[in-house]
């Protein structure tokens, strides 16, 4: 069964197929140093930017996609969705309970992260945008 997260997301977005995952992953984790690929999410790893926390995080990542197709993995990295925008990302999350998630566009120029303690963490593109928030980790 499976969680309302998971059928927001369905019902939103676009799944791509599991051989493209893993594609994905190694391409986020050979840019930023992350091991996605292997099941652990970005936040987990010893090298992780400072994060913000905000817990309006998630919406603050639908602002920084609000214009582009970007995608979404929970932090079980079993699946990646596909959204059109930001705000269709934003109509997904209104309708699930919160949940750990990272966020993406296909060229990986940006990985953005929420997770359950309401950080706010970005790698690439993202970070400087993150930092703009102030309030830095624990």
């Amino acid at each position: 069964m499976e969680y309302p997260a998971i059928n927001a997301l369905n019902d939103f977005g676009t799944i791509l197929f599991s051989g493209e995952n893993r594609a994905y992953f190694s391409h986020i984790d050979k840019k930023f140093g992350t091991n996605l690929r292997n099941g652990i999410p970005a936040w987990e790893e010893d090298d992780v930017p400072d994060g913000v926390y905000r817990s309006d995080g998630w919406n603050l990542i639908c602002d920084y996609t609000r214009n582009i197709e970007c995608m979404i993995c929970t932090s079980r990295l079993d699946r990646i969705w596909i959204f059109e925008s930001g705000d269709t990302l934003r109509h997904a999350l209104d309708n699930s309970s919160g949940f750990e998630f990272h966020v993406f566009d296909r060229g990986a120029n940006f990985l953005l992260a929420h997770n359950m303690d309401d950080y706010l963490i970005g790698w690439g593109e993202s970070e400087k945008w993150v930092r703009g928030f102030g309030q830095w980790g624990p």
